[in-house]
């Protein structure tokens, strides 16, 4: 099956239900495509670096060795008080520019 291009958007807050769990898990079984995952609106506390990883800390180590890029919503960090720096260290900001990138370059996206 030829690579395509994918994008994860977790929306879900992580303490609310297992939806950000199985967007990443989802991700760890699409890793043969060029996978980008995003983290918008309450999702983007599940990208902070004091966010609970106990169920997704095994997918989230072994996903940047795979290639699979990982961006956070600044615009949704902005509005929820998230500083840049209460990043994981494998997740990168995204202005709204990234963000209209990541979608448009999608083949197909993914929302959890």
């Amino acid at each position: 099956m030829p690579e395509k291009n994918l994008l994860i958007i977790i929306k879900s807050a992580p303490y609310t239900t297992l939806d950000y769990y199985e967007g990443t898990r989802t991700a760890a079984g699409l890793i043969e495509h060029k996978l980008r995952i995003l983290y918008t609106g309450d999702g983007v506390y599940a990208a902070t670096r004091a966010s609970d990883k106990k169920l997704t800390g095994q997918f989230l180590s072994d996903l940047p060795d795979l290639g699979v890029e990982l961006y956070a919503d600044v615009d949704s960090m902005r509005d929820r008080g998230i500083a840049n720096i209460e990043l994981a260290p494998f997740i990168m900001p995204a202005d709204a520019s990234k963000v209209t990138e990541l979608a448009a370059n999608a083949e197909a996206s993914l929302v959890f």
